[in-house]
Formats: structure tokens, sequence, C-alpha cells
């Protein structure tokens, strides 16, 4: 009984963790100031005064056990680095202006951890 229980709990699992369609997302934050951009296959970000980096989205991955949006993981890489995205669907303000955006967003790259907002692009 326990091993049906396992293999019933682990498949379900898998199931929920399926790779997901790209979300379109278009992203920014400030302090420092950064924009990020994702569309098919393809993540971009601008760390304002430095060049633009694009990286390939390995994978997109939605929150288990949640509703289809409400947190998705994107993680992406190029030749020299790698990054996580999580835009968690909340409502989200940038501190600058009155504009309430759909996602707030969570960006890992190299040692620095990357606040912000996001909308669907």
């Amino acid at each position: 009984m326990k091993k049906t229980l396992l293999v019933l709990s682990v498949a379900l699992f898998t199931t929920q963790l399926m790779a997901m369609e790209t979300p379109s997302l278009k992203c920014f934050g400030t302090e420092p100031f950064w924009g990020m951009t994702t569309k098919d296959s393809t993540l971009s970000l601008d760390n304002f005064g430095e060049n633009a980096e694009k990286f390939t989205i390995n994978s997109v991955t939605a929150a288990v056990g949640t509703q289809e949006g409400w947190a998705t993981l994107i993680t992406a890489k190029n030749e020299k680095s790698s990054i996580s995205l999580i835009a968690k669907k909340e409502s989200c303000n940038d501190g600058m202006s009155d504009e309430e955006y759909t996602y707030s967003a969570y960006v890992q790259t190299g040692d620095a951890l990357l606040i912000g907002c996001c909308n669907d692009n």
C-alpha cells in the first residue's frame, strides 16, 4: 500500500512539473535599474549602463498545487552564465509611480537577486 501511494504521489508531482509555454513578459526593476523581456525561447536582460544579455530559455515551470499562471519559474542560460526568473501573479508597484503591474518579479543572476515587476508583453 505504501509503495502504491508513493508511486501515485510521484506521478502526480511529476505531472504538475510538466513544461509549459513561455509567457511573453516585460519586466523591470529599480535600485539598480534593469529591464527584462521573455518571448518564445529567448530571455533578454538589460542592466542599464551595460550591454544587454540574451539567454536561451531552458525550462518554464508552473508552481505546484496552484492555479495556472499564479507563479512561474523560468530558467535560461547563455555561454557565460545562467539566470532564473520567478514571476508571481500579484499586484506590484515600482515605488516610483502610481502604475500597478500584474506580476512581482524575482530574478537571480550571478550573485545578485533583483526584485521588480512585470506585465504581459
